[in-house]
């Protein structure tokens, strides 16, 4: 399946998904959690980055007040969970939460500060607060993904 149309799915699936699963109005960052499976599972992050950060600045345009703020924000996880992926010796789950975690505390701090420079009301302890919820939600979503993923592929490594 395209890239394009992964991330196409998540767009559009992010809004519903939102509203069914939101605790104080957040819910899962679908466009996130794909990329950070994607560069953990691919082997090649570049057409991710640059996926991953069209559809944040397309998320910009449709439900944001300023255009760019989430771009950044991609761009900086991207590259963290990047050089966070090549220097781990480990793989697993866990570091699939973890890195989740630290991408989405990445992201959100930066959108906060993007946001808050083109001069948003929002507070940053605000967003602190929201953190762990975001963490918890994508944390959960990535590592499912991910267990579902490495479960087929054992199962098909032994027929």
């Amino acid at each position: 399946m395209s890239l394009i149309c992964l991330y196409m799915a998540a767009f559009f699936l992010q809004p519903p998904l939102t509203n069914l699963l939101a605790y104080k109005g957040m819910g899962p960052d679908l466009v996130l959690c794909l990329t950070v499976m994607l560069i953990v599972i691919g082997k090649e992050p570049g057409p991710v980055a640059a996926a991953s950060i069209a559809a944040a600045l397309v998320q910009d345009i449709c439900y944001s007040l300023y255009v760019g703020p989430a771009g950044a924000a991609m761009l900086g996880a991207v590259v963290c969970a990047v050089l966070a992926f090549r220097l781990c010796a480990w793989e697993g789950p866990w570091l699939i939460l973890a890195l989740t975690a630290l991408e989405t505390a990445i992201y959100h701090m930066v959108l906060w500060a993007g946001s808050w420079a083109f001069g948003a009301p929002w507070r940053f302890f605000h967003m602190l607060q929201a953190l762990p919820i975001w963490i918890l939600y994508n944390g959960t979503l990535c590592a499912g993904v991910y267990i579902m993923l490495t479960r087929e592929r054992k199962e098909a490594r032994t027929k």
